[in-house]
């Protein structure tokens, strides 16, 4: 009986932390994210998307709207350590032909970018791109069985750089 009202208390309590909380994202966590990311910019309008918050770590995804430009960040944040890792900064907008352009930033690398129509955003092979089409494909599984993977996870450091769109399918490695 005492566990049942233990995992029960925490999910009560985790609630009502969750409803008195702000949603903007403390200018701390941003500080310690930025020395990862240059690429991440501290201000008060970041605004956090969800966050979860568990016993051993917190993961969270943020936004931050700025004119025409849309930045998101997904970070977490490993209590037994108190350090900050951020798994992903990207950057959007969309021209007005309706153009929308995608690129993910780590300092002062672009790891990919592709432009698409807007009406095509949400469709991989619709995805024009000018840079890493091998890391996307590689970091969300697409177009890719495991032996590509492994190939790719073993060239990546020279992979990650290939420019253009029409590339061929990646080698399998035994």
């Amino acid at each position: 009986m005492k566990k049942f009202t233990k995992k029960y208390w925490v999910i009560i309590s985790s609630f009502l932390v969750l409803l008195g909380c702000s949603n903007q994202v403390p200018k701390k966590d941003l500080k310690q994210l930025q020395q990862q990311n240059n690429q991440i910019v501290v201000t008060d309008n970041w605004q956090y998307t969800f966050c979860i918050d568990d016993n051993d770590d917190k993961h969270c995804g943020a936004e931050l709207k700025k004119e025409d430009t849309t930045y998101y960040i997904e970070y977490s944040f490993i209590k037994k350590t108190k350090k900050y890792y951020p798994s992903g900064v990207y950057k959007s907008y969309t021209t007005p032909k309706r153009i929308c352009h995608r690129m993910e930033l780590l300092n002062n690398d672009t790891l990919y970018a592709f432009h698409c129509n807007k009406e095509d955003s949400l469709f991989f092979p619709n995805y024009i791109f000018s840079t890493g089409k091998y890391y996307y494909m590689a970091k969300r599984r697409l177009n890719m069985n495991e032996k590509q993977y492994r190939f790719y996870q073993q060239h990546k450091d020279s992979l990650i750089h290939v420019k253009g769109n029409d590339l061929p399918p990646l080698p399998e490695s035994e």
